[in-house]
């Protein structure tokens, strides 16, 4: 039998697949809004692609994010050198603007990135997160339909959708979507807390504490999901790991307030 030959790869291309993996795992992470572990590979691959205006948003959005400014900002500036006046950028700055209370000039900014690009992604995101602060939950709604139209399968849009539809009373499409979610992306503790929560409210308590204990375990130091726990504990009859959560509640509650002296 013929042998075939053996595939040799040198030094310089290994590096380069290499590069390219850290360049592909690092624009997955950030499109999977992983900001903090994106961060790795991004800086890494940027060696490679130093005017890569993908990898520079990527990089800088990753570093605003997890609150490294400095850095963000000497990251944007190569990004506009490379690439001016993007769709994106006016994302990037809509959500700075938005991270300041200052909602008028964040909505600005994600109106432009929607001109320069009607399906940016964000965009409509963002504009739906403005109008839950101002409790026009009719403009959230077309919002986020408008981002998932663009981006289907978005869990965080889908959540938002999911979340709008609780509160203007359209229970049944709000929890098929939230199953959804949490059946795509089990890891969202928002996702089951609004789910369980939903169902402990109309009786479904069983199913509710799956889904709070889940949230609680993904996200143990939050004291409103101990707390909800405790209350679907306690509609279950379960009195003395009730009692055990408003205790955990508490001491949370301490720790995230600390009572001045």
């Amino acid at each position: 039998m013929e042998h075939l030959p053996r595939l040799r790869m040198t030094k310089p291309l290994f590096a380069a697949r290499a590069m390219q993996s850290r360049l592909n795992l690092g624009l997955a992470l950030f499109q999977a809004r992983e900001y903090q572990a994106a961060l790795d590979p991004l800086r890494r691959a940027r060696t490679v692609h130093p005017a890569s205006p993908e990898l520079l948003f990527a990089l800088g959005s990753s570093l605003a994010r997890t609150h490294q400014n400095a850095e963000a900002q000497r990251v944007f500036e190569e990004f506009v050198r490379v690439q001016p006046d993007t769709a994106e950028w006016h994302v990037f700055w809509g959500d700075a603007y938005a991270s300041q209370n200052q909602v008028d000039k964040a909505a600005q900014e994600f109106a432009r990135a929607l001109e320069l690009d009607p399906k940016v992604a964000a965009a409509h995101f963002s504009l739906g997160v403005l109008a839950l602060g101002h409790r026009n939950l009719e403009a959230a709604e077309k919002e986020f339909q408008a981002e998932l139209a663009n981006h289907p399968g978005d869990p965080q849009a889908q959540y938002h959708l999911a979340f709008v539809w609780l509160k203007r009373q359209n229970r049944e499409p709000a929890l098929k979507l939230l199953e959804q979610v949490v059946r795509e992306k089990p890891d969202y503790a928002e996702a089951h807390y609004s789910l369980g929560k939903a169902l402990l409210e109309h009786g479904s308590v069983p199913p509710a504490i799956r889904h709070i204990e889940m949230a609680a375990r993904l996200k143990p130091g939050k004291s409103y999901l101990h707390y909800e726990l405790g209350r679907a504990y306690m509609k279950a009859g379960r009195h003395a790991e009730a009692e055990h959560e408003f205790q955990l509640t508490r001491k949370l509650k301490a720790t995230e307030h600390p009572v001045e002296q």
